[in-house]
This record gives C-alpha cells, sequence and structure tokens, in this order.
C-alpha cells in the first residue's frame, strides 16, 4: 500500500492527466449519452392478510399467504409485484400507452424489459403494517408517475388472478369430485336394485315376519294334524277289535257281500268332500294345505269306490273269518266307521307331509335372510356414507362458487406517486465510478513508466560495469 501510494505521489502528473481525461469523459458522457433518471414512490396498503397462528390456523384466511407460516406474507406479495407475469402485463400496457418510453430505453423484448424493471424498482415493507412502500426510477419526469400507477394496477389485476385462480381450481376440483361421487352412487343404487330384484328383497322384515309367522301357523297345524293322526289310530285299533278284522279292506269285502250299503255311502261322502274341495279352491290357491287334504280325501274315496265297485260282490276267502258275510247293521256301522278313521288317517297322514314339506320350505328361506339382509345393508350403508359425502362436497361446491363470485380487490393506493425527483444519487455514482477508472488508469500508467524507467536504469548500470 505504501508503494502505491509513493508511486502516485512520485507521478503527479500522470495521475492528474488521468483524472482529468476520466473528468473529461463524464463530461461526454454527460451530456451526449447520459439518460437521466427521476424517482417517484407510493404507498399500497393490502387488506385481509392472514394471521399465522402459533397453534393452529382455523378457516381459509387469504389465499396468498405462506404455506410454512414463517415467511411474511407481503414479503410474497413484493415478489408477485416483481415477478416476470406482472412486468409482462405492464410492458403490454406501455408498448400501446408511453412507447415513447420504451424506444428511449430501447427495449426489444419481455426478458429484457423484465430484468431492466427489476433493476429500477424497489420495494419496502413498513414495519408492524399491511403496508408497501414502491418506488420507481424512470427515465421520463413527465410520465414516471404515470408508469408507477401502470405499475400498481397490473400488479393489483395479477394479484386477482392468482387469487380467483385458486378459488376456481377448487371450484373445479370439487365438480369432479361430485360428478365422480354421483356416479358412484348412481352404480350403487343400480346394485341395490338389481340386488332388490335378484333376491326378492323388496321388504326384507316383513317377508322375516310373514315367514315366521307362516312357519309357526304350520308347526302349530302339524301338532293339531298329529294329534289327530293318533285319534283315528286309536279309533280304527277300537273298531278292529269289535269286529275281530284290523284291515279295512278285509272289512268292506266281508259287508259287501250280498247288499252292500256302505257303497251307498261312500258315494254321498265323495259328494260331501269334492264340494268341500271346490269350496276351498275358490278361496285358497292348489298349494294350500287344506286344499291339498281336500283333494287327497276325494283320491282316496275314488279310489275306495272304484276297489269296492270291482271287489264286493266276489266269493272271496277271507283270511281273518274264513268264509263268511257280515250282514247286520251294527257291525257295518262299525266297518263304516273304521273305514271312515282309516280313509281321515291317510288323508291327515298326506297332509302332515305336505305341511312338514312346507315347513322346511320356509325353513330353508329363512336361513337365506340373513345374507341377503346382509348384503342389502351393506349396500344400503355404502348408499348412505356416498349420499352423506355427496350432500357435504355439493355444499362445499356452493360455498366455493360463492367465494369465487365474492372475490374482491384487497389492494388500495394509499399514497399516490410522489412528484418525480431526479436521482442525484445516480449520477454521482456514475461519476465516481469514472473516476476511479482514471485513478486506475493512472496507476496503471505510472507503474508503467516507473517499470520502463527502472528497466533503463538496470540496463545502464549493467553496460557501466563492462
Amino acid at each position: 500500500m505504501r508503494n502505491l501510494l509513493k508511486l502516485m505521489l512520485k507521478e503527479k502528473k500522470i495521475m492528474l492527466i488521468s483524472l482529468a481525461s476520466a473528468f473529461a469523459l463524464f463530461l461526454f458522457y454527460f451530456i451526449f449519452m447520459y439518460k437521466p433518471l427521476y424517482s417517484s414512490s407510493a404507498k399500497i396498503f393490502i387488506k385481509d392478510i392472514p394471521q399465522q397462528n402459533i397453534i393452529a390456523e382455523f378457516g381459509g384466511g387469504s389465499l396468498v399467504k405462506s404455506e410454512s407460516g414463517y415467511s411474511n406474507p407481503l414479503f410474497n406479495l413484493a415478489q408477485v409485484l416483481k415477478s416476470k407475469n406482472t412486468s409482462v402485463r405492464v410492458f403490454e400496457a406501455l408498448k400501446q400507452k408511453q412507447e415513447k418510453d420504451i424506444k428511449k430505453i430501447n427495449i426489444k423484448n419481455e426478458d429484457e424489459w423484465h430484468n431492466y424493471l427489476s433493476e429500477h424498482i424497489r420495494t419496502k415493507i413498513i414495519p408492524s403494517t399491511d403496508t408497501l412502500s414502491i418506488s420507481l426510477k424512470w427515465i421520463n419526469k413527465d410520465t414516471a408517475g404515470n408508469t408507477l400507477n401502470e405499475i400498481v394496477e397490473q400488479f393489483k389485476g395479477e394479484n386477482m388472478n392468482m387469487r380467483k385462480a385458486v378459488a376456481v381450481n377448487q371450484r373445479k376440483y370439487l365438480e369432479e369430485n361430485l360428478e365422480e361421487i354421483n356416479n358412484n352412487l348412481t352404480e350403487v343404487r343400480k346394485e341395490i336394485k338389481n340386488y332388490t330384484i335378484a333376491n326378492n328383497a323388496v321388504n326384507m322384515d316383513a317377508e322375516k315376519t310373514v315367514l315366521v309367522e307362516a312357519r309357526v301357523g304350520l308347526e302349530r297345524d302339524i301338532e293339531l294334524t298329529k294329534s289327530k293322526i293318533n285319534y283315528y289310530d286309536r279309533k280304527h285299533k277300537e273298531l278292529a277289535d269289535q269286529i275281530g278284522i284290523s284291515d279295512v279292506r278285509v272289512a268292506l269285502r266281508s259287508a259287501s257281500i250280498g247288499k252292500d250299503p256302505y257303497l251307498d255311502n261312500l258315494f254321498a261322502n265323495l259328494a260331501v268332500s269334492q264340494q268341500k274341495l271346490a269350496d276351498l279352491n275358490g278361496t285358497f290357491t292348489e298349494n294350500y294345505p287344506k286344499v291339498i287334504s281336500a283333494q287327497n280325501e276325494v283320491k282316496t274315496l275314488d279310489h275306495i269306490i272304484k276297489e269296492r265297485q270291482n271287489q264286493a260282490f266276489t266269493n272271496l276267502k277271507i283270511k281273518e273269518t274264513d268264509v263268511r258275510g257280515i250282514y247286520d247293521e251294527s257291525s257295518q256301522d262299525v266297518i263304516k266307521e273304521m273305514a271312515m278313521a282309516k280313509a281321515e288317517k291317510v288323508s291327515l297322514a298326506n297332509e302332515l307331509k305336505q305341511m312338514q314339506r312346507g315347513v322346511n320350505n320356509l325353513l330353508q328361506r329363512e336361513s337365506t335372510l340373513p345374507e341377503k339382509i346382509l348384503g342389502l345393508e351393506e349396500l344400503k350403508k355404502q348408499e348412505s356414507a356416498l349420499k352423506s359425502a355427496y350432500e357435504s362436497v355439493k355444499a362445499k361446491q356452493l360455498e366455493a362458487k360463492l367465494n369465487e363470485n365474492s372475490i374482491v380487490n384487497n389492494i388500495f393506493i394509499l399514497d399516490a406517486p410522489s412528484k418525480p425527483v431526479f436521482v442525484l444519487a445516480d449520477l454521482l455514482f456514475k461519476f465516481l465510478g469514472f473516476l476511479y477508472l482514471g485513478v486506475i488508469a493512472g496507476i496503471a500508467a505510472a507503474w508503467v513508466k516507473n517499470y520502463i524507467e527502472n528497466k533503463i536504469k538496470l540496463n545502464d548500470m549493467e553496460s557501466f560495469a563492462v
């Protein structure tokens, strides 16, 4: 450092010439090339900036906020102001309104303009407020305020676009989600319909009640029928003991030798049974147990009559009575009762089989009900969940539409752009820059001169020594 000062003091003339040259260059630059800058500033207020909660944040708040929760939202907005999107909007507006200024600074494309604007605009966050201070250095004193106004307006427009873009994307997402849920709900309802038709599950609870009641009724009738069968079985045995013949067919054949009054009674009983069957068919279906019993009774009587007609008047060998006929009226009455008891027993036995088959069918249907009910309940649970989700998303969609339509500008100008002021600091900085270059050039020239002189002296000394 001392050597450098000594060199500068030693070569004062060179240093003065360098500084004078630098000053002359500065004057030339100032007169012919310098484009003066004028500074204008304004203040804007941003409304509804969210406050970050220490524990948790409830509610939506502003759409322009920090994801981490630590940065200043105003800083984010300052970055939006300096973003390329905003600068492009300003560039397009100024090309139409202030074309001369754009040509004066020789800006050819958006990238050059973005770099230029980034260097000439400054933002400052005023502490403890929601206010930004914006300053602009501009080449035209008359349009500096208008240019700053245009920047603020385009910044407001870009901020509105960002806020609306978030709301629009949220609404679109909810609409897509709502459509998907609606499609799933339609599919589930279709499955419920097909399941109900396929399993005949229109009203499962009512069907279960009906099946249980029908089964209990049939079981009660089965017990009653069994008691009747036991009654007619005992009656048959008692009557058989009275006449000494246990086989009804043998007893009927014995009574049919000669006069056969029993055949007339069979026809009468057949007529009564047919009338009974006709009355039941008019009221119930063919599968009803009593109808089946009446049908069996008619068939049994018809079969007995036909056999009686074929065999009644033939000489037969009766095993239990050798060869004899039963002609007394009391014995014939016993045989009639025994035959009726046998017929009733056979009819009731057939009816019992039908009722037992019916109970088995009902039990089989009952056994399938839990699976049917479980499958239907599962589908209904899905339907209920999707319906709740649909209503919830629908409410959010309506809320998103309202939010989208209710978004308004939240940036307000507190102080209009100030009167443009010449930027002396910029000129002074350039002047100091020229002087600095002059000093550097002078030092370089002095060092070269000093180096050459020292070289010449060294050569002279070597020549003298020789």
